[in-house]
């Protein structure tokens, strides 16, 4: 199997989602127990080529940077920490890249979203909002629907900004789009938090200042750099090499952990690509709600 360069992506929809949305880029190669993924860069949107501070040019460089490189690169993995897709209750269409295609006429914008698709309740709680999530939610663990509060704006600027653009230009989004030998270039949804659970180094938290999310981040980095399980029936493992002394201390000293996140997304694309079960997720079951629905990869 060819090298590939292989981007993780740490999302933001924010309004200053330039100085947010940051991007790994790597490579990865064969070697001898399995695939070594390197650190090659770790940046802030604004700082791409024709970069800026809101989500409609961070998107818009993020895009042409990938669009760039896939033009010289043998292969494009990308992992980005965001769905493609929604619940089936609100997909009317019969494929995912029929209800892609009329995705931001159905929802002009991020609220419009969230507004159709999390529902009010019923019953005397009238106030609070029903976020039906995914099969791929419920049953990979990710923390949020992806219409949730926390989550709406980014979701419609992955998809918008993205997915759907990338999708029309040579990229495949699994699973929801067939994948066909040639095929090379690919882009889908990475989870960190999904991944360091089935690492099992999710059990404390590694986002903040003080000392012990610094020690946290530490143990996972080494963790990392020693080798993981490529997952699956697969028996390769996966090392990572955080590039020069500059990343490494970026990675330790960002308290946000944006930096290992974007590592993260990275890492759980290039794993779940490198399995013989692909594009099934890390448990080998490739349900057909997933093609409308999406899954997520670790």
């Amino acid at each position: 199997v060819q090298p590939a360069t292989v981007y993780g992506i740490d999302f933001s929809g924010a309004s200053d989602a330039g100085k947010k949305l940051l991007i790994a880029r790597c490579d990865l190669q064969r070697s001898r127990v399995g695939w070594t993924l390197t650190v090659v860069s770790i940046r802030a949107a604004r700082d791409l080529p024709g970069g800026g501070l809101s989500p409609e040019t961070a998107t818009a460089a993020l895009r042409s940077e990938l669009l760039e490189v896939a033009k010289s690169q043998a292969q494009v993995i990308v992992g980005v920490d965001s769905p493609p897709s929604i619940a089936k209750q609100f997909i009317a269409e019969k494929d995912w890249v029929t209800w892609v295609a009329k995705f931001s006429r159905s929802y002009p914008t991020p609220a419009a979203f969230r507004n159709s698709t999390s529902l009010l309740r019923t019953g005397p709680d009238k106030k609070s909002r029903v976020e039906p999530k995914r099969v791929t939610d419920v049953r990979h663990k990710t923390p949020l629907a992806p219409q949730n509060l926390r989550m709406y704006k980014q979701t419609w600027w992955a998809i918008t900004g993205v997915y759907f653009p990338l999708a029309q230009n040579g990229f495949c989004v699994a699973p929801c789009m067939p994948i066909s030998r040639s095929q090379k270039h690919l882009l889908l949804e990475s989870c960190p938090a999904s991944l360091l659970k089935r690492l099992d180094l999710y059990s404390k938290p590694y986002k903040g200042k003080d000392v012990k999310h610094g020690l946290r981040r530490r143990f996972i980095m080494k963790s990392l750099r020693k080798g993981i399980p490529v997952g699956g029936r697969s028996k390769s493992t996966l090392r990572v090499d955080f590039g020069d002394r500059t990343l490494t201390q970026k990675l330790l000293t960002d308290a946000g952990a944006d930096s290992l996140d974007a590592v993260l997304a990275a890492m759980g694309a290039a794993c779940s690509v490198r399995r013989n079960s692909f594009p099934a997720p890390e448990d080998g079951e490739l349900l057909d709600v997933y093609k409308l629905e999406a899954c997520v990869y670790s």
